[in-house]
């Protein structure tokens, strides 16, 4: 019976890495969309902005870099089922590059948050 079910459970087990995968990819589409919001908040703000456009701005930029670390953490969490299923070698690899591949995209995005924010600090806001 247990080799019988074996197909069951390795297809369970690839739905649920799929559904992972897809998950963090959906985390990195939320940091590109993050990281849009900055630059467009960004681009009107002057010494002359409301304060509140200002605070948006940067809750924003806090945002942006907590997608990095929740696309950080949900990659580990991905790495860590990886290891304990018992996949196939290929199916491991390829699944752990991908995941690998968004955390890389995700926090390339969220590194980017300060330093615009730091730009706009220091030539848009500083009197």
């Amino acid at each position: 019976l247990g080799v019988a079910l074996d197909p069951l459970k390795n297809r369970y087990s690839t739905t649920k890495m799929l559904s992972a995968l897809g998950g963090l990819s959906l985390l990195v589409g939320g940091t590109v969309r993050q990281y849009v919001d900055c630059l467009e908040e960004s681009r009107d703000l002057s010494t002359a902005s409301d304060r509140s456009d200002v605070e948006n701005f940067l809750l924003t930029v806090d945002r942006l870099v907590d997608h990095g670390r929740q696309a950080h953490a949900a990659k580990r969490a991905l790495t860590e089922k990886l290891l304990r299923g018992s996949g196939d070698f290929h199916q491991l690899y390829v699944v752990a590059s991908l995941a690998h591949e968004f955390e890389r995209a995700a926090t390339a995005l969220s590194r980017c948050g300060p330093i615009v924010r730091d730009y706009v600090l220091r030539t848009r806001l500083s009197r």
